[in-house]
């Protein structure tokens, strides 16, 4: 009888000091998402070894994450070739 009465004794001086703890106000989250970058380079490698790199701007329409195929498309107006690449 005794340890059940210290049990509850102690289990209600627990559930006492709980709610006399300071409450303090959480600090907000900032999340920042940077937009997406829409230039870069494209390298192409031929079989026999040759490779050529563009720069340009690029456009993921799918990046392959939903199982279809990945579809990027690259623009050609004012883009930069750096020639082969040995």
């Amino acid at each position: 009888m005794k340890k059940l009465t210290k049990s509850i004794l102690v289990l209600l001086s627990t559930i006492a000091l709980t709610g006399c703890a300071e409450q303090t106000k959480p600090e907000p989250i900032e999340i920042q998402i940077p937009e997406p970058c829409r230039y870069g380079f494209v390298m192409i490698r031929t079989p026999d070894g040759n490779q050529t790199m563009y720069s340009s701007s690029i456009d993921i329409q799918n990046d392959g994450r939903d199982g279809k195929a990945i579809y990027i498309v690259v623009g050609a107006i004012n883009n930069t070739w750096s020639g082969e690449l040995q």
